[in-house]
């Protein structure tokens, strides 16, 4: 652990990626078995383990738990298969337990830089059936479909298609260089405005995994500290604004101080229901109402 941790690319201020064990074994039929499972490889079945675990390293080239540092639990399996070191290309797969998606699309992301950085990859490809693609939405331009098998799988009784998408490290830098760079970064620098915060919410608004870490990092620098996945996780809103809201108070509870007046309430009649929070959040407009000031 502490070996792969001094790899930047293995290790963030949320999760680091350690190497798949032996000892695993009994978690990953779980994980693969269970309701993450689901919408993976064995769609609801459970085969013999002995069969899974044969399948965990067949064609693989290197594949790491993310352990969610915060908790400490095993949050999911990130890997490389199928890797051709002559065409320098690789696939690259990812599995979550349901609560933890945030947590392994952020090692996700660490483990695609990685494959960039220190195996020389020119492309690397992410295949995923179409009721799984909504997932990806947040890769936007990123990410390239490159094809489409028709009817490829059945799953809860009716076909779908398989996508094959795949991402350069020119298109993954431009995308995800920025927000790496601070998920690596030890210490967290505040910045932003609860304004800007909102803004980030609608945009990528419905949250998928890789919005939510986007969001997530957004909140922790708004506050100076890092939180816990829970801040994203199970959260039922109508809209952007309502989970701007649910975040920013969740966030000002979890570092003990509690906004008031509640963040998201109008001060008065006619008050704008996207005022800022006292706090830890800083406001966006110049001259704010006194009640409202930040320090």
């Amino acid at each position: 652990m502490a070996a792969l941790s001094a790899i930047p690319a293995l290790a963030s201020r949320s999760v680091v990626l350690r190497p798949l064990l032996p000892s695993d074994g009994e978690w990953c039929y779980t994980l693969m078995c269970g309701p993450a499972g689901e919408r993976w490889r064995y769609r609801g079945r459970t085969p013999a383990p002995e069969v899974v675990a044969a399948d965990l390293w067949r064609g693989v080239f290197a594949q790491f738990v993310v352990v969610d540092r915060r908790s400490g639990r095993a949050a999911g399996l990130v890997g490389f298969y199928n890797v051709s070191p002559e065409a320098a290309r690789a696939h690259a797969f990812a599995v979550a337990e349901p609560d933890l998606a945030a947590r392994v699309t952020e090692g996700f992301g660490l483990l695609l830089a990685w494959g960039f950085e220190h195996h020389g990859f020119a492309r690397v490809f992410i295949e995923t059936t179409e009721f799984n693609a909504v997932h990806f939405e947040s890769l936007g331009e990123a990410a390239v479909v490159e094809g489409r098998l028709r009817n490829y799988e059945v799953w809860r009784g009716r076909y779908w298609d398989l996508l094959i998408l795949s991402i350069t490290p020119e298109a993954f830098s431009t995308r995800f260089e920025e927000l790496l760079a601070a998920r690596r970064a030890p210490g967290i620098d505040r910045t932003g405005s609860v304004e800007e915060f909102r803004d980030l919410v609608a945009e990528r608004w419905p949250l998928d995994s890789l919005g939510a870490v986007e969001v997530l990092n957004a909140l922790e620098e708004l506050v100076g500290e890092p939180l816990d996945n829970d801040v994203v996780h199970g959260i039922d809103v109508n809209g952007p604004d309502d989970l701007a809201t649910v975040l920013l108070e969740r966030a000002a509870q979890a570092v003990g101080r509690a906004a008031s007046p509640p963040v998201g309430s109008p001060s008065g009649p006619g008050a704008s229901s996207r005022a800022a929070p006292s706090g830890p959040f800083r406001a966006t407009t110049s001259t704010p109402p006194p009640s409202h000031s930040m320090t």
